[in-house]
């Protein structure tokens, strides 16, 4: 008969551990894989939501101003605790339609609609809620409408016209 040692016990016990860890490693991340459709769609809503306050905000602004053509638009860092003031961290002249919705100066930029999501969401051209967006952009007579689409679900669009808003 054969005769057990205390060290292979406790090889068997380290053995066992060591399945267990990388059996709940495996279990933690099919979970996360499994929520990332999900941060997805919340990141590509939020940003949606931010787009469209932030062009409401404009609007408000413009009538505000008694309807200018163009209007200065100043996105501001929020105030930290120490501080009693925001501060600006972007100024951009918006050419103004007759109704109020903002557009670019420069309506012949390649990348137009992108550059206007960025600067009214107050976003790097560069960051990732960019790189994510599927962007289409059409002219219709004096108009133009983009339309910005989430890369990974195609039926979440926001369509978006220079001239008519929403």
């Amino acid at each position: 008969m054969a005769k057990f040692k205390v060290g292979d016990i406790a090889l068997f016990e380290m053995l066992i551990a060591v399945t267990v860890i990388i059996v709940l490693v495996m279990a933690t991340v099919s979970m996360m894989m499994g929520q990332q459709s999900t941060l997805d769609s919340i990141s590509f809503a939020m940003s949606k939501q931010n787009f469209s306050k932030n062009v409401a905000i404009i609007n408000s602004q413009w009538l505000l101003e008694g309807r200018p053509v163009e209007l200065v638009f100043n996105a501001f860092d929020a105030a930290k605790e120490n501080d009693t003031q925001a501060v600006v961290t972007q100024s951009t002249v918006l050419t103004m339609s007759r109704a109020g919705w903002p557009s670019l100066a420069d309506k012949e930029l390649p990348n137009y609609c992108k550059v206007l999501w960025a600067t009214i969401s107050n976003l790097s051209i560069d960051e990732d809620a960019i790189k994510n967006l599927i962007v289409k952009k059409e002219k219709k007579n004096d108009d133009i409408v983009c339309q910005f689409c989430d890369a990974d679900i195609n039926n979440a669009c926001l369509t978006y016209s220079m001239r008519y808003g929403y």
